[in-house]
This record gives C-alpha cells, structure tokens and sequence, in this order.
C-alpha cells in the first residue's frame, strides 16, 4: 500500500467522523472498500478535536448571562438565597440545560448540588418565573 492510498484512507476517515452520526451510519458492505492500514500512519490534517472542546467554557456563558441579567457572577455563585439571585440562579440553569451542559457541569459552575439545579429547573420556567408554589 503506497502513502498516497494511506492519505486518500485516513482523509476519508476523518471526513466521516466530523459528519453528524445519523450521516455516518452505513452498511458493514461500504466500510469493505476501505484499505487496512500497513505499517506507520502519518497525521496529515490533524487530530480530530473533541466535542467536548467545540462548547463554549461554562465560565464565559455564566459571566455574559449574568452581565445580561444585572448580576455578578459571585452573587450567582453566593449562598444568598435573595428572589432577584434564585430567578438568575434558574435562567442561567435554563439556558445552560438548553445548550446541551448536563445537571452536574451546571451544578459544579454554580457550586451546588446537582439536585438543587433540577429543582430549580421544575420550579422556574425559563424567564425566573415560578410555575408552581
């Protein structure tokens, strides 16, 4: 197997990982086609950034929420449980919950338990507003 194969190869391979997985599904019959690599693979694009790395830091989403919101990001963090702090406290939550951050990532950004976030999530629509007494 020559280095321009190898190339066409993992080039191929990489432009099926950045594809969304619905896109990427395929038969066992089309990844047949594929050469098995042989001896040492040299990185020619480089390597495939980690989802994880495409989101936004937590600490920069919180920091203009709570600019938005008239807030600093110490007086979301703080224990006070003051009616203007838990309604920012729930929008951020919400917001954070809907870019696709999990319980904890919020929780840990927030210093509380994850728990509390998804309490504050049941009782608070996504404007601070409480749904239920």
């Amino acid at each position: 197997m020559n280095e321009q194969s190898l190339i066409r190869h993992y080039s191929e391979v990489r432009r099926r990982l950045m594809m969304p997985p619905a896109a990427r599904r395929r038969s066992l019959y089309d990844l047949r086609h594929y050469p098995e690599p042989i001896g040492p693979v040299r990185v020619v694009m480089g390597p495939v950034p980690d989802i994880a790395s495409l989101k936004t830091p937590l600490k920069v989403l919180v920091e203009a929420l709570c600019n938005d919101l008239g807030v600093t990001a110490d007086d979301v963090i703080c224990k006070v449980r003051k009616a203007h702090f838990v309604k920012a406290r729930a929008r951020i939550s919400h917001y954070l919950r809907e870019q696709g951050y999990s319980l904890n990532d919020v929780a840990r950004r927030m210093k509380r338990d994850h728990t509390t976030i998804l309490y504050l999530l049941n009782t608070y629509d996504r404007y601070g507003e409480r749904v239920h007494a």
